[in-house]
């Protein structure tokens, strides 16, 4: 197989360092390997390019493959890995802030050089293909494949399949170019165009193309063609392999645990395939066999850079074992769902040392379950009749005064990070207690939010910690001077934990300054546009929830979406009679080109400041 990006296991940045610095000392490690037989493959050429241009001089891998770039500036870059024997492989990688992308690349064997074709023996329909046509296949493969130029490739494919429309070979070739360049929905119509006029009877733009889709999430579309290359030949691990990703992508872990053995069975030595089993027995919550997939993907992959967090997800996992040796592990209690934090839990957390807290935190597991705005909410009631102008007059008040009274506040707050594969795959957790400091601060006239994070003390930080784009204050697009920036409208009466609320929709208007939310690059600052919904206390007139979407991408920094939900408690003032709703807890959810990552926030202890006095607060009240 000549790509594929779901399990490549980037250790990249997390979310929490989107707002990154300028550096242009970033390095990138990864190894070479045989793709069926797992060795390493050395003395390979690997070249790394960004926008078609070669950046520093080609390396070669060592001999346990192994290769390292210095030196490079955030971005996105291509990685090509070549030599005799074997088929090219490029893969994408993003470096930001603090990532150190550690790649794993993967050749295939190729018949020899000498062969009459490079790219494998020559099938009874391609003895049949036009000597031209034929002709610009093979320059195309041989740019691609021997010579790693996609681009190049792509006339002589189209060349192909111009002079013979039914060339699927072509196709499916054009489609592989393309992908390398970038190109994905040009590479999906050009696997797709090879099913066709294969009549779905050519395996490879099969598991290609179900490939594609998986890595996308599209999990109901990559299931049909994964069981039609199935159909055409079971010998091939990477058709059940692709249908293992998705049947666990739809929560199907029975079907999903048989294709992924299937899968095993027939490339045994590939480290993929145990880190799907072992998503396999996480969905079933059957963590001792997940522990022992770990543990042969660990054996398989010894030296593998990532192995740190490999290793950190498979001892979590193993603390929530059977407690005997010999007891049956489905009945191994399943880890408690994430709830809020009562007070009760609070101070209990507060008077344990560091290490306790962050074990009792890591007990459970976050769920990539992130709002979507504009699904239609079956609760909603249309009666009593909703005035828009009247609730967003009251909610407006209430945002004013707490930009008027809220200049800064600290907290404590905690820090739950996890990431994870498109498929659910673990690749690396943290978690950490913080002082946590929140400001306004005027800039050009805008009010500005910032925040300071400190760890407690034996804590430590990590590069989720370090995010700052001001989500808590997410609340403030009610004032009467940012509501302009949105078209608001109320969808009707709803209860949001007990309570009566009006639910509102907001989404940012095009012809409008974007001032919610900013994310700042080496390249600048990339405003961005929200849309989402609020739920309003009838009765306190006062957010006490709110939900957000992003309305597009951000290809500068490789998220493809991102969504937060906040829920809001009340803190009494007690010198001033004053009642402000504060976030209680913040998540967060990122999706990026290979991988996603959940940031769950959770604040209390509250202190607010104004101009010259410093006042304690209560807790914020669990609702």
């Amino acid at each position: 197989m000549r790509f594929r990006r779901a399990f490549l296991l980037l250790l990249t940045v997390a979310a929490g360092a989107l707002l990154a610095q300028e550096s242009n000392d970033h390095s990138i490690t990864g190894v070479v390997r045989e793709e069926r037989t797992n060795d390493p493959i050395s003395s390979a050429t690997v070249e790394i390019s960004r926008m078609g241009v070669q950046v520093v001089t080609p390396v070669f891998s060592g001999m346990e493959g192994e290769f390292l770039f210095r030196g490079l500036e955030e971005g996105e870059y291509v990685i090509s890995a070549k030599k005799d024997g074997f088929n090219s492989v490029s893969v994408d990688v993003l470096v930001l802030r603090t990532g150190l992308p550690n790649v794993r690349i993967s050749l295939s064997r190729t018949a020899p050089a000498s062969g009459v074709d490079p790219g494998g023996p020559i099938s009874s329909h391609q003895l049949q293909v036009p000597h031209k046509a034929r002709a610009a296949y093979e320059k195309g493969r041989r740019l691609l494949e021997d010579e790693n130029n996609p681009s190049a490739s792509i006339p002589a494919f189209e060349k192909a399949v111009k002079l013979l429309p039914s060339y699927y070979e072509a196709y499916t070739e054009l489609g592989i170019a393309n992908y390398h360049l970038g190109r994905v929905p040009a590479a999906e119509a050009s696997l797709k165009k090879a099913v066709e006029v294969s009549e779905g009877k050519y395996v490879e733009p099969l598991y290609l193309l179900a490939d594609l889709y998986n890595s996308q999430g599209k999990y109901q579309q990559a299931e049909p063609l994964a069981r039609q290359a199935i159909a055409l030949d079971d010998s091939v691990w990477d058709n059940f392999f692709e249908l293992a990703r998705s049947l666990v992508g739809l929560k199907r872990a029975a079907e999903a645990e048989t294709t992924a053995l299937r899968a095993r069975d027939l490339a045994p030595k590939n480290p993929q395939v145990f880190l799907v089993l072992a998503n396999v027995h996480v969905l079933e919550e059957n963590y001792h066999a997940a522990v022992e997939d770990f543990d042969a993907y660990l054996e398989l992959e010894p030296n593998a850079p990532n192995n740190e967090a490999v290793r950190r997800t498979r001892d979590r996992l193993e603390k929530q074992v059977r407690p005997h040796p010999g007891a049956n592990p489905p009945s191994t209690p399943a880890p408690a769902a994430p709830q809020p934090l009562s007070n009760e839990n609070m101070s209990l957390m507060a008077a344990q040392p560091q290490s306790a807290t962050e074990q009792q935190a890591k007990s459970t597991h976050l769920s990539w379950a992130p709002p979507h705005v504009d699904a239609p909410l079956s609760s909603l009631e249309a009666i009593p009749p909703c005035d828009v102008t009247k609730v967003l007059e009251d909610v407006g008040s209430h945002a004013l005064e707490l930009a008027a009274n809220l200049q800064n506040f600290t907290a404590e707050e905690q820090i739950k990070f996890e990431k994870s594969s498109y498929s659910g795959v673990p690749q690396d957790n943290d978690i950490g207690m913080f002082h946590y400091v929140f400001a306004f601060e005027q800039h050009g006239g805008d009010l500005v939010s910032r925040e300071y994070r400190d760890p407690w003390k034996g804590g430590h930080s990590f590069p989720a910690s370090a995010q700052d784009t001001g989500e808590v204050a997410l609340e403030l697009i009610f004032r009467p001077e940012m509501q302009t920036d949105y078209e608001m409208n109320c969808e009707g009466r709803d209860q949001w934990k007990g309570r009566d609320a009006w639910v509102i929709h907001f989404q940012q208007r095009k012809d409008r300054p974007r001032r919610t939310m900013r994310f700042h690059t080496s390249g600048g600052e990339i405003e961005v546009m929200l849309k989402g919904r609020a739920w309003i206390g009838m009765e306190s007139e006062q957010v006490l929830h709110m939900e957000s979407n992003l309305m597009h991408e951000i290809p500068e920094v490789g998220l493809r979406s991102g969504a937060i939900s906040v829920d809001y408690a009340p803190v009494e003032i007690q010198s001033r009679k004053l009642q402000l709703w504060l976030p209680q807890e913040l998540e967060a959810f990122w999706e990026f080109g290979t991988y996603r990552i959940i940031l769950l926030h959770t604040f209390r202890n509250f202190k607010l400041f104004t101009v010259d006095t410093e006042e304690n607060t209560q807790k914020p009240k669990t609702e």
